[in-house]
């Protein structure tokens, strides 16, 4: 799997270079595009994750007096908690690595757990909430809980291949199972209040990261100190840029996918029963839902259902959180992968068996 992983980055650093150079002679092949739209997502990503990045050893102490208790008590590693409700690259990753008992499970709650359920907490329900349509709140609620069951069980097979021993990743993996089963459930029942929490979430979030930004930004050219033990806004920066560039090349190479491979991805639409732009959406997805999210309004229902399924458990795959992991943690690679396809796999099955049971309904009625 390593070599798999390996071959993904150098195809995209090509397509990077190929995207740029479309960019310098005026987008013929309309790649330039691509390369403009990747590189102008790093300003994005400085503004949502770099001040939290920074601040994150700030946070860790405070963080851990009031979480290390409640892990204690379900008999978890605190980490968990933190990849729970942050992204990998809005604090979910720095802040596990410091309250976590240990290195792997600090990287596997930060990266595997935090890329999933984390994203879906701190960004995607939010956003998407900005971004769909009112009337297709209510599918997209259905295929939203459907992607979150299956993100614990990606969570765990990314969880083997990290290395860590199966019974004690169930046992840590219990009170998640739990808390998705939970959410997904108030979601369904109390969606309006859901939604206002998560976006207040997402708003803190971003107000942090502004914040840290500013102080850091204060401090680079000031000279002075003025929050002791911040990250290194060198770092910071590198790693920012690192994910902008591969969402560039990312970018391009989807392009050249939906051309090539066109009439077969239109086959396999036909064959699960949904229109050419809803398997477009889902290819996007692997880089952002974002191009799923803007594009929802042009989808059939049930292209709408799997859609919203796997942009909760299986989007970013190929994305800006794949060249975060694999700047952070290279070893992990291939955990992250792993666990967003399988809870990529298992939601369009359960958005499949849940739509033919709706149908099954509907005749017998």
């Amino acid at each position: 799997m390593d070599v798999i992983t390996d071959l993904i980055f150098y195809v995209v650093a090509i397509f990077f270079v190929i995207g740029g150079l479309d960019f310098m002679m005026g987008n013929r092949m309309g790649l330039g595009e691509c390369f403009e739209r990747g590189i102008k997502s790093i300003g994005v990503l400085t503004l949502n994750m770099l001040g939290i990045f920074l601040l994150a050893p700030v946070f860790s102490d405070v963080l851990s007096r009031v979480l290390t208790p409640i892990a204690t008590l379900f008999q978890m590693d605190p980490s968990i908690l933190i990849g729970t409700f942050l992204a990998c690259d809005m604090g979910g990753y720095q802040l596990s690595m410091e309250l976590a008992n240990s290195t792997l499970m600090g990287e596997f709650s930060g990266m595997v757990i935090a890329s999933g359920l984390g994203a879906t907490i701190s960004f995607s329900i939010p956003v998407a909430f900005g971004m769909i349509p009112k009337k297709d709140i209510p599918i997209f609620l259905k295929g939203m809980v459907l992607g979150m069951i299956a993100i614990p069980f990606g969570c765990f097979v990314g969880g083997i291949i990290a290395g860590i021993e199966g019974l004690i990743l169930f046992r840590h993996m219990i009170p998640l199972f739990v808390g998705v089963i939970i959410l997904s459930t108030l979601i369904l029942v109390r969606p309006l209040s859901l939604i206002k929490f998560f976006n207040l979430l997402s708003r803190v979030v971003v107000w942090m990261s502004l914040i840290g930004l500013m102080i850091a930004g204060a401090q680079a050219v000031s000279g002075v100190e003025f929050v002791k033990g911040m990250a290194s806004l060198a770092e910071g920066a590198q790693i920012v840029v690192r994910i902008g560039i591969f969402i560039a090349g990312a970018y391009s190479l989807l392009e050249i996918i939906y051309r090539f491979f066109n009439s077969q991805l239109a086959m396999i639409g036909r064959w699960i029963g949904v229109n050419d732009v809803s398997i477009s959406a889902m290819i996007g997805n692997l880089v952002s839902n974002l191009l799923a999210f803007s594009r929802f309004h042009e989808m059939d229902e049930l292209g709408k259902l799997i859609c919203s399924a796997l942009c909760i458990s299986g989007a970013f795959v190929f994305g800006g959180q794949l060249a975060f992991v694999n700047s952070m943690t290279p070893h992990i690679s291939t955990a992250f992968i792993v666990s967003k396809f399988v809870g990529g796999f298992l939601s369009l099955i359960l958005a499949l068996l849940y739509w033919q049971f709706i149908k099954n309904r509907q005749m017998e009625s």
